[in-house]
């Protein structure tokens, strides 16, 4: 199988990107947390996701700018996760099933 150019140019500028992050000093791994907590926060004390978002943005863009993007990807996956989990020690699993899968739509026949 022959790679063209075009796909190691693509693959050598992805990598260059995932370079782009920098390792974060003391501090500023602290203040990436602190601004995750903050975010985490507001989004516990709105009860609909759809606030969430209006009313948790200044929190959520000082979130993005003191963390790094792949970090910003793992905290948001941990929280739903976190939610998750703990809807299933609440609810129990079958409820939370319930919620979580997506129904079929029923099909009237035309008879």
């Amino acid at each position: 199988m022959k790679t063209g150019f075009k796909e190691f140019e693509t693959a050598a500028s992805t990598m260059a990107e995932v370079q782009k992050e920098k390792f974060l000093k003391k501090k500023e791994r602290q203040a990436c947390w602190d601004a995750r907590d903050t975010l985490w926060g507001c989004m516990d004390k709105v009860k609909d996701e759809d606030d969430a978002g209006k009313v948790c943005r200044q929190a959520r863009d000082l979130y993005e700018k003191l963390c790094p993007q792949s970090w910003v990807v793992h905290f948001d996956r941990k929280y739903q996760f976190e939610k998750f989990k703990h809807a299933v020690q609440r609810d129990g699993f079958q409820k939370t099933d319930e919620n979580y899968i997506v129904k079929p739509p029923v099909i009237k026949s035309q008879s």
